[in-house]
């Protein structure tokens, strides 16, 4: 059971760390589109201001089962 938790703990860092590179890429996105849309073109500003969002919506999603295995773990440690 421990080394499954380890695992899937694992698995779950190496994901989280991916999307932490793609949300630091698209912040660079978005602030190189803010300069664009500063001379009209808004549209291009919104589309990569939503998939920045749609990352961080994904790291949370990663960082909550983070957190449900930890306690799954603490569980596990306890019984």
């Amino acid at each position: 059971m421990q080394a499954t938790l380890q695992a899937t703990q694992q698995i779950l860092q190496v994901e989280q760390q991916k999307v932490e590179r793609l949300i630091a890429l698209q912040q660079q996105r978005v602030a190189e589109t803010q300069k664009i849309a500063d001379k009209g073109n808004a549209n291009l500003l919104k589309a990569e201001e939503e998939r920045l969002n749609e990352l961080n919506k994904k790291r949370e999603k990663y960082v909550e089962a983070q957190q449900a295995l930890a306690a799954v773990e603490l569980i596990a440690n306890s019984a």
